[in-house]
């Protein structure tokens, strides 16, 4: 998710609202200003009071929106990606629709990572907060042994952020003693990561609906040669984000998350766009949203 594509929403219908997020934005506008001085480039993480501002303007904006967002889109991404809650970050000259929007602050959110764990994380001495529900401090890696799904091994793990709990129970499992925590704090569950193989015409419309409050969808593996499918039966509509109904595979070459050879793809659903753009991306030309 994009805040500057919410914020040129926000402005082309003049809601009130659009003070707030100006607001929100402001203390991190300055890229020569103290916060972002003593940020580290990987630690520009927002205050979660501001994180949930934002998050509550843009549930409350969507609600304005006409004609209402009825489907879904998604974002392609590397399978690489392990952070999870949401950060800001600070491009200096930023396409948008088409207009070049200078010093653009945005909002990225990753809700559902996945995480590759290393082998003896059991004698780590990361500390594990909670059982089933892990408080956001806790270790990944050691919740997931502590959880069953891993052992001392390693191995992949599917992350997803719950959202605040009020209390964290304490249990002994899997030779993991995890700690109690009585106090309301953000939460994680962990999960198996599955790997479904699929085919070059394979759409998220096909793969996973979408579901309120999200769609959970599989880690895929897409095939070679997906530049070679046929366009008219493996669609690509949008560029970064793309419409459901293209082919994963195609919109992953695209976007340049995977080459020619195929390989593994993550699928993250995003809100509905009213725009997709067409473009000619690495051998690929994807449609616009006039063509739906």
């Amino acid at each position: 998710m994009a805040v500057p594509g919410e914020a040129q929403a926000v402005s082309a219908m003049v809601l009130p609202n659009a003070t707030l997020l100006e607001e929100l934005l402001e203390k991190y506008m300055d890229e020569d200003g103290e916060w972002w001085i003593a940020k580290q480039r990987g630690k520009r993480a927002i205050t979660d009071s501001d994180m949930q501002s934002i998050l509550d303007l843009h549930n409350k904006l969507r609600g304005q929106v006409y004609p209402p967002a009825s489907n879904m889109e998604y974002m392609v991404v590397w399978a690489t990606s392990s952070r999870i809650g949401c950060a800001i970050n600070l491009c200096h000259n930023m396409n948008i629709w088409g207009q070049i929007w200078p010093k653009a602050v945005y909002l990225v959110c990753n809700y559902s990572p996945k995480y590759e764990c290393p082998a003896g994380c059991l004698d780590s001495k990361a500390k594990v907060i909670g059982s089933v529900h892990y408080e956001m401090q806790s270790s990944i890696c050691k919740a997931a042994i502590h959880y069953g799904i891993l052992d001392n091994e390693g191995g992949w793990v599917d992350v997803t952020r719950q959202g605040r709990k009020n209390y964290f129970i304490k249990s002994y499992r899997n030779g993991v003693q995890s700690i109690g925590k009585y106090q309301s704090a953000n939460s994680f569950t962990v999960s198996k990561v599955t790997v479904q193989a699929i085919t070059c015409e394979t759409t998220v419309e096909q793969l996973c609906p979408f579901q309120k409050p999200a769609s959970h969808c599989p880690r895929v593996y897409c095939p070679h040669n997906c530049m070679q499918a046929n366009p008219h039966y493996a669609r690509v509509i949008g560029t970064r984000i793309y419409s459901d109904i293209s082919s994963i595979c195609r919109a992953a070459v695209h976007a340049g998350v995977v080459r020619n050879q195929g390989g593994y793809v993550d699928v993250m659903p995003v809100d509905k766009r009213k725009v997709y753009v067409a473009s000619f991306q690495n051998g690929i030309y994807s449609e616009s949203s006039e063509s739906l």
